[in-house]
């Protein structure tokens, strides 16, 4: 890997994807959004990133789906997804912490593994 990892950043929640992107960023990744689950798919698709963070809340699908979609294509497979379930739960990204988000992250890069579940 060359560079700072691309990191797709996928939530249903404006203030969830601003505080998470910007943590990310901050930790040196590059970072594209999705705010729904379509869109994060389709993103993979044209974005190719190091890894896919899922958020819990999406208008069309859930984390699950999206991660079991993009594990099962065969393309993206490859690509680690860390999933945040419990993200889903809290109403302000405040209420999250973000820190094992970012260390979930760059495990899964240095690991190559996938999916990855965070319950936080």
């Amino acid at each position: 890997m060359q560079g700072d990892p691309l990191i797709l950043l996928a939530d249903g929640r404006k203030p969830v994807l601003t505080a998470l992107a910007h943590a990310l960023r901050e930790s040196g990744y590059y970072v594209v959004v999705a705010q729904n689950g379509l869109d994060a798919v389709r993103l993979a698709r044209q974005a190719n990133p190091d890894a896919v963070l899922l958020g819990g809340a999406f208008p069309d699908f859930d984390a699950e789906a999206v991660a079991d979609f993009l594990a099962d294509d065969w393309d993206l497979k490859c690509i680690p997804v860390v999933t945040l379930p419990k993200l889903a739960e809290h109403p302000e990204p405040a209420a999250f912490s973000l820190r094992p988000v970012v260390e979930a992250v760059a495990r899964s890069l240095r690991a190559g593994q996938r999916p990855a579940t965070i319950v936080a």
